[in-house]
């Protein structure tokens, strides 16, 4: 259900741009292979996802490149536990100056994380 609600909002995305050309009348953003498969936890345990990947043909020095980035999924995993260590480093500071403790559970359950054990 995952893989269909990714691959639609791929779609959607591609139709945005379809008719943006490049210097060679070529079709600007086009679908291009998958990112590299992940895990991610969800409230009903962990699950396997393969998010797709686009490609702006576009030289870079020409234009800001166009990206697709899911809304259902956080961008990179390794980002998220280096987003989660930081803030729980940041808490820690916090702590030690007497500061008190802010939940880390407001922005790792946006993102779709249940589960933050293995993450330090």
């Amino acid at each position: 259900m995952l893989a269909e609600a990714l691959e639609t909002e791929m779609e959607g995305f591609l139709s945005q741009y379809r008719d943006l050309r490049d210097g060679q009348d070529r079709q600007r953003v086009v679908r291009n292979v998958y990112f590299p498969e992940r895990e991610i936890e969800t409230g009903i345990g962990p699950v396997e996802v393969k998010v797709p990947h686009a490609r702006d043909r576009q030289p870079c020095h020409e234009s800001e490149p166009i990206r697709f980035t899911s809304a259902l999924l956080a961008r990179y995993l390794q980002k998220t536990r280096m987003n989660v260590q930081h803030r729980m480093s940041n808490e820690k500071a916090n702590i030690q100056q007497g500061e008190g403790c802010k939940s880390l559970g407001e922005g790792t359950e946006a993102l779709g994380i249940t589960r933050m054990s293995g993450l330090v």
